[in-house]
């Protein structure tokens, strides 16, 4: 192979995509934030994630500042489960 030249696409080319992507296939997992921009304090500073309601369809979450506490942003996780909540 000539110098500066590149493989043919499928010969040790790890970003080689055969065939178009599936979109029913999950590519990622859920993701959880470490850390977010404070605009309170100024900088992206660890966050605590807070479950404020449990909704038919999923949870409802919270990421708040460690430092002063604001509310950073908040996130929704699909149930993978049906779940019975009964109450009395």
């Amino acid at each position: 192979m000539e110098r500066g030249s590149r493989p043919p696409a499928g010969v040790g080319n790890p970003l080689n995509r055969s065939g178009p992507l599936d979109p029913s296939k999950e590519q990622y997992g859920e993701f959880t934030a470490a850390e977010l921009f404070c605009p309170r304090c100024g900088t992206a500073v660890p966050v605590r994630e807070k479950l404020l309601l449990i909704l038919p369809d999923g949870e409802l979450y919270e990421y708040l500042c460690v430092h002063c506490g604001a509310s950073l942003g908040d996130k929704t996780t699909k149930g993978k489960e049906n779940i019975r909540i009964v109450i009395s």
